[in-house]
């Protein structure tokens, strides 16, 4: 009978707006109330997807977006108002609000190598 409750559908439905919302308070509340620090490093209003890895003392700006699996790398900065699409790798500071994407196509690793050579080539 517990099973059945807690996999229903339209139970899990019912609960989703009240754990969001625990999310949300904890996430931008209850997070940077116990670690103050976090906020000197996280502008406000910046969205955060799963698996993404922030490397070193990166300080990401205001009302950023950054997706799924992005990497940012290093003691870097980021600009308010900037999107970062989902698996780039971010390696350098980013000065100027847009979207960045930074995505190798899939390959064998000595294509890969060739096709970065060449793409560094590119003017």
């Amino acid at each position: 009978e517990i099973e059945q409750k807690i996999t229903s559908t339209d139970n899990v439905n019912k609960l989703m707006p009240f754990v969001e919302t625990k999310v949300d308070e904890f996430l931008r509340v209850k997070l940077s109330d116990a670690f103050p620090v976090i906020s000197m490093f996280i502008g406000e209003n910046t969205i955060i997807a799963g698996c993404v890895g922030i490397a070193g003392s990166a300080k990401i700006g205001k009302n950023c977006a950054i997706g799924g699996a992005a990497m940012i790398l290093g003691h870097l900065s980021i600009a308010d108002n900037v999107i970062i699409s989902p698996g780039s790798m971010i390696t350098r500071s980013i000065k100027n609000s847009g979207t960045y994407t930074a995505l190798m196509p899939f390959q064998d690793h000595a294509a890969w190598l060739k096709t970065a050579a060449k793409i560094k080539r590119l003017k």
